[in-house]
């Protein structure tokens, strides 16, 4: 009999767990309810949708969406963070490594590959608010990568917070709104239009806010 993985675990968690799971610990308050978004940052094997759909489930709409968007902005920063302060050590210990006149045959191995990193952080830094924001707002999308590479850019910490903070609010309430009453929402077309418009308008204000702090 094949030996079952933490990771193999982890994937096949299904949505009656993730329920079994906040219920079981909900004498805890909020904790559970922030914890598990906040723990699919740093593992992306978890199922984001599902904990943010059984969160509206169980502690209701409001306190659902506020629960999984401070898990989620929580761990997306703090894996920026993280990011950032190894991607400067790395590139300080490289500094010192390669400071020589001749290049590592690594880097000339590896030229076009850097090369073409190096572009990906470029078209990320240059459109920095609006790549991370649309980002943010999908469900699917993987954050984790998102995260990692924005803290190896030159992405400031301002920026990539309002982006993250305001995709995620929007992202959230979306999945929130979707586990709370699925029904309504297909019964009321004008939920739908009402959410893309929420969409822009927290796009708009989030463009406004990096222009003022820029």
């Amino acid at each position: 009999m094949r030996s079952i993985s933490f990771l193999d675990m982890l994937s096949n968690i299904s949505e009656e767990d993730i329920r079994l799971f906040i219920e079981k610990y909900r004498g805890f308050g909020p904790l559970p309810g922030i914890l598990l978004p906040l723990l699919e940052s740093f593992l992306p094997i978890l199922p984001i949708f599902f904990i943010v759909l059984v969160n509206a489930q169980v502690y209701g709409l409001g306190l659902g969406f506020l629960f999984s968007w401070l898990g989620i902005t929580i761990g997306s920063y703090s894996i920026f963070l993280i990011a950032r302060t190894l991607g400067k050590k790395l590139n300080v210990y490289l500094q010192k490594k390669y400071s020589t006149k001749h290049k590592p045959k690594f880097l000339i191995k590896h030229k076009h590959r850097i090369q073409k990193a190096s572009q990906i952080f470029h078209w990320i830094e240059k459109r920095g608010f609006s790549v991370i924001f649309i980002l943010a707002c999908l469900p699917f999308a993987p954050t984790f990568l998102v995260n990692v590479v924005a803290g190896l850019s030159e992405v400031s910490k301002r920026t990539f917070f309002i982006a993250t903070c305001l995709g995620k609010a929007f992202m959230s309430f979306l999945v929130s709104l979707v586990g709370y009453d699925i029904l309504s929402v297909a019964e009321n077309p004008w939920k739908l239009i009402l959410t893309t418009s929420l969409l822009f308008i927290i796009w708009i204000v989030g463009k406004r806010l990096e222009m003022r702090f820029a």
